[in-house]
């Protein structure tokens, strides 16, 4: 019986996909830029600037506690926040749902300044259903993006835009466009 049951969700799910991949292909052509081509002076017009210089700028104009009170909070404070926002009393129930280990959601409870994995985070917001300026505001928090020159981040965008939050319908995409899946 679960066999059966396995077996027609994984049919459900391609054809949720199928009906899905016109808008996703179109989606990508109207918003890919990993095939703009920068120029060198482009660049370096806007590199950062040196090591050297940003530290002796920061001590220069701000000590530690004039620094701290920019500082937003950490992905971990977003994270939690957005669990009980949502109204989940367990984190299991979060962790879960998108296959991610027990021990790696205890390593973000318990580390506070962890940084976890771009796919980490991205499982995580899907696990919330958040919209897509909650997932950049996430993501943001642990340093990353979803950035439209990286096609993996374009086609999680594109679900997430949809709020389609199911991972297998999210890695048959990734697969079927030869990108790393999102794991689960």
């Amino acid at each position: 019986m679960q066999a059966e049951i396995l077996k027609f969700t994984t049919l459900i799910r391609k054809i949720i996909y199928k009906r899905l991949r016109k808008k996703l292909n179109k989606f990508i052509r109207q918003n890919y830029e990993g095939q703009q081509n920068y120029s060198r002076q482009r660049f370096l017009a806007y590199a950062p600037m040196s090591a050297v210089a940003l530290e002796e700028f920061i001590s220069e104009t701000f000590n530690y506690k004039q620094l701290k009170k920019y500082q937003e909070p950490t992905f971990s404070e977003t994270l939690f926040k957005l669990i009980d926002e949502r109204g989940y009393s367990k984190d299991s129930q979060v962790y879960k749902k998108v296959g991610i280990d027990r021990r790696l959601f205890s390593k973000i409870r318990s580390h506070p300044d962890y940084k976890p994995a771009k796919t980490t985070v991205i499982l995580l917001a899907i696990a919330l259903e958040l919209d897509i300026d909650e997932t950049k505001n996430l993501l943001k928090t642990a340093g990353y993006t979803l950035s439209r020159s990286i096609m993996q981040d374009l086609i999680v965008e594109f679900f997430i835009s949809k709020k389609i939050y199911d991972v297998m319908i999210i890695n048959e995409a990734l697969y079927n466009c030869g990108e790393k899946t999102l794991g689960v």
